[in-house]
């Protein structure tokens, strides 16, 4: 695969590719606290599981010192809370001093946005108009209902692939709709995989996930 693919794992392992290693947060007072022994790896990832401190600065000085004990090149910001200012100045601080990715909503300055395709929410193209940055790349496994009166229930139907979705459907009427069943392949998500190594500089992934639909791993 041309797209160089970090993946995620919570303690170090002979690594397939790049790894990024995850287990880094906050503590209640502020500072950081991270897997006592964690190796070497090719991007730290830090969550926001607890509260950020109003001031970025020695956080972001801690960071930093941790990114160089383990060699990362990288420093992933993992955030799934809400965006406040406190994470999009930690954000601002750390992309300032180090090569930094976060989700695109928490970007600001240098910081590099990580974006996720989710064909329920817009198609393919629509997503690649918005390209740049970090992918997570992540098997399709959506449902979109619609509440359609007066519909019969009925049985799995046929599945297709969706030059629109760049994934496969299939639609089963039940008691209370319709349902349209977004998923992927293992053909479905090379080629998707592949038309986005064209528009993004790296990735994020699970290296399960990705084995499960026979997906080779990334060499370094």
């Amino acid at each position: 695969m041309s797209l160089p693919v970090y993946f995620v794992c919570q303690a170090p392992q002979p690594p397939p590719g790049r790894i990024a290693l995850c287990g880094w947060h906050c503590a209640p007072d502020g500072t950081l606290r991270g897997p006592e022994v964690p190796g070497r790896a090719d991007a730290l990832v830090f969550d926001d599981r607890a509260p950020l401190p109003d001031s970025p600065d020695t956080l972001t000085d801690a960071l930093l010192q941790a990114a160089g004990c383990i060699g990362a090149e990288v420093i992933v910001l993992d955030f799934e809370r809400s965006v406040s200012p406190c994470a999009c100045r930690l954000a601002e601080a750390l992309a300032a001093r180090h090569r930094t990715a976060a989700p695109v909503r928490f970007c600001t300055g240098a910081c590099e946005p990580i974006r996720c395709y989710s064909p329920a929410a817009q198609t393919f193209p629509e997503f690649l108009s918005t390209a740049g940055g970090w992918i997570e790349l992540r098997p399709v496994r959506e449902t979109v209902r619609y509440d359609i009166g007066g519909v019969l229930p009925s049985g799995d139907g046929q599945d297709f692939f969706s030059e629109l979705l760049q994934c496969r459907y299939r639609a089963r009427q039940t008691a209370d709709g319709l349902l349209i069943e977004l998923f992927d392949s293992p053909e479905s998500f090379r080629a998707r995989t592949q038309r986005l190594s064209d528009s993004f500089t790296a990735a994020l992934a699970l290296q399960w996930e990705l084995t499960a639909l026979g997906y080779p791993n990334d060499p370094k």
